[in-house]
């Protein structure tokens, strides 16, 4: 019989199916056998993924194969044996006959297609006990779930030998791009929309429709709430209370999510079940280190909460960067690494961060020390991409300060990606002079922001993935984060210099991160051309500099969102320093009379600084540092000689030095030796303190 109306339908939806190639395929070859090598096909995925899409094209090939197919959808039915059976057998359009009967005894094949097979969780132990065993061998059943199967599909040896699961899979990009491209979606408009859909097939269609309405509209996910709200009540149909939403809303913003994340933020102490409600959920997916949403929930989530409630949003961003905040602080080595990802990770929604950070995990990639083995294969990475005299550089380097280079590590424990951490204050000033590299960024120092005693400064001399050089791979995302550990582990950091061989691409991320273009030390290797950025520690701090990006997470400005305790400090010299720590000395009981010491505006008090300080905030904590520093001699029998001296003549403020030494019991040509011993000893402590401030 000939239906043109169901034929027209069948050709549309063929035109505009869009991949599951793989999935075609393997449903194609079951057809073309004899007989079918199972009677269980399970398709699973989250709701919009495009299940009852593949079973519309499943259908066609059905027809095009003389299979008959047959379509229950069991949201229409009850789900009870009987009123299954009955629409069974409504649907094969027999009366009189048992549905079962009737198809061993046809002479045809049928596949009976049963979409949203989550419905009938109640009879899943019938279908598979007693349905399942009654069928003939020329029917097939294909099953679509948003749930995976109960785990007794693969106990039971007899159904796990006619049981074949699929997963069905979000779109890949290209397969994206043919959807957009062949809905006629203007290709300018296509990176906002890859951005937030990645590759759901509902989400896609949804904008599609949305240019169907508005054909001049520039998609941005936060000004169509009507598209979130069909999304999560797509994804989240119930939550049980307030509680399960806070859990949900911070898994739309933290990388992954643990027992102990959820305690921490929520403040309970026990979210076991919070926890197991999460992950049964069908958009949420497990790796080693928690559970986390697939990537669209998480956009649909996440700007659902940034528009109707954006003061929690904050509050929660907050909590979660504090919480990891506290574990790059108390970890070292991978697990820094992976929380300074997590953090890091809060950035992504921005849009100076999205497109230079591949977020997904980077395989079995780690950072390593680099050994004699690693060479010829880093030496062989830097010829492709840089050159012979770029190689000839590194070695220079290498032979000088071998232990600078890090090896990332992927499979089989081979160098994937390097980077090379050059210390500068370490180097040869003939050597910065000769590579033409660190000559300029050296001048740059010397004349810009000259090293002060005890100071590092470091310089990126290379970094490179294997394959891609310095393209966004997640290869080079983990180069990134081993950069700013290093950045954290370097002790007396004044000021990190990172070069590029493409830094116009890489300036907006760059500059968010407050590495700022140093024109004059930009240099050149053969014909390759590199900028070069740099960021000074003692004018932000580690600690600020983790505030401030937050700023710039949050909105605001990168230009104005400099912390106000960050009024430009003055970087003094040991001598300069050592003359205020004196002047400061006889102010101690008088605050006031420190709002001009120039140690007010040094990183040993600004880092304690908090943004709305007064002046006199200030001098409480100049005063707090300085007392603080004597008490630490007491504890050293050397020492306590100096504390001793210095604590009679400021502490306890002794009328005169003379009045000092007779209180102390001690010759005054010895107490004048103690104390200046002391305060040079004073100095010492908090001139480390200003140049270890993170």
């Amino acid at each position: 019989m000939y239906y043109p109306i169901l034929n027209r339908l069948e050709s549309i939806r063929h035109s505009r199916f869009i991949g599951r190639d793989a999935e075609r395929k393997f449903f194609i070859d079951a057809l073309q056998e004899d007989h079918f090598p199972f009677h269980i096909l399970y398709l699973v995925g989250p709701g919009g993924i495009g299940k009852t899409e593949l079973i519309n094209e499943y259908i066609r090939i059905c027809r095009l194969s003389r299979v008959v197919p047959i379509y229950i959808d069991s949201r229409n039915v009850v789900p009870d044996p009987a009123n299954f059976m009955a629409n069974l057998a409504l649907k094969l359009g027999i009366q009189d006959q048992a549905p079962l009967q009737f198809l061993a005894e046809s002479r045809e094949r049928y596949i009976i297609f049963i979409d949203a097979y989550e419905t009938m969780v109640p009879i899943d132990p019938w279908v598979r006990e007693n349905l399942l065993p009654h069928i003939s061998e020329n029917v097939m059943l294909v099953m679509a779930s948003k749930n995976s199967p109960a785990a007794a599909w693969f106990t039971d040896p007899g159904c796990r030998m006619i049981f074949k699961k699929l997963h069905l899979k979000y779109f890949t990009k290209n397969e994206s791009i043919t959807y957009l491209d062949l809905n006629g979606i203007p290709r300018v408009q296509h990176q906002s929309i890859l951005d937030f859909a990645h590759g759901h097939p509902l989400a896609l269609a949804l904008i599609v429709d949305l240019f169907n309405q508005r054909p001049a509209m520039h998609f941005q996910p936060e000004e169509e709430p009507d598209i979130i709200r069909t999304l999560l009540e797509l994804f989240i149909q119930q939550v049980p209370g307030p509680a399960h939403r806070t859990a949900l809303e911070i898994a739309s913003l933290a990388r992954a999510v643990s027992e102990h994340l959820l305690t921490k933020i929520m403040g309970l102490t026990d979210v076991h079940e919070i926890f197991d409600w999460l992950r049964n959920l069908s958009f949420m997916e497990a790796g080693r280190r928690g559970i986390f949403p697939h990537d669209l929930a998480r956009e649909a989530l996440m700007h659902d909460l940034k528009w109707r409630n954006p003061e929690w949003y904050r509050e929660l961003h907050m909590r979660i960067r504090a919480y990891f905040s506290n574990r790059i602080r108390d970890s070292r080595g991978e697990q820094e690494t992976e929380a300074l990802f997590d953090y890091i990770y809060l950035h992504r929604s921005h849009s100076f961060v999205r497109p230079f950070f591949e977020w997904q995990q980077s395989g079995n990639a780690y950072n390593d020390k680099c050994n004699v083995n690693d060479i010829p294969l880093i030496r062989e990475m830097i010829e492709r991409h840089e050159g012979g005299t770029s190689q000839v550089w590194f070695d220079f380097w290498y032979n000088r300060q071998p232990e600078s280079v890090t090896v990332i590590r992927g499979n089989y424990h081979q160098p994937v990606g390097f980077l090379m951490k050059l210390a500068l204050h370490l180097a040869d000033p003939v050597d910065l002079e000769t590579d033409p590299a660190t000559c300029g960024v050296w001048k740059f120092l010397e004349h810009n922001s000259p090293l002060r005693q005890g100071e590092s400064a470091i310089f990126f001399r290379f970094w490179m993935e294997n394959e891609s050089y310095q393209k966004v791979t997640s290869i080079q995302s983990l180069i990134f984060i081993t950069i700013i550990q290093q950045n954290f582990r370097t002790p007396a950091l004044a000021y990190t210099l990172f070069p590029c061989s493409d830094p116009d691409f890489w300036q907006p991320i760059l500059t968010y991160a407050d590495m700022h273009r140093i024109h004059s030390a930009e240099f050149k290797i053969d014909s390759k051309s590199f900028g070069v950025f740099g960021h000074d520690w003692r004018k932000i701090p580690a600690n600020v500099w983790m505030e401030m990006l937050v700023d710039r997470e949050l909105g605001q400005n990168i230009q104005e969102n400099t912390p106000k305790s960050l009024k430009p400090l003055l970087i003094l010299n040991k001598a300069q320093f050592q003359a205020a720590v004196k002047n400061a000395l006889h102010d101690l009981d008088s605050p006031n009379r420190l709002e001009s010491n120039p140690l007010l505006r040094s990183r040993l008090v600004s880092v304690r600084s908090g943004e709305n300080d007064q002046p006199d905030d200030q001098a409480l904590i100049l005063i707090s540092e300085i007392k603080n520093a004597i008490t630490f001699l007491k504890d050293f029998p050397r020492d306590e000689k100096y504390f001793r001296a210095l604590d009679k003549t400021y502490l306890k403020s002794a009328r005169s030095q003379e009045k000092a030494s007779e209180d102390l019991g001690i010759p005054f040509s010895t107490y004048r030796r103690h104390l200046k011993n002391g305060i040079n000893r004073l100095t010492d402590i908090l001139w480390q303190k200003e140049l270890n401030q993170t």
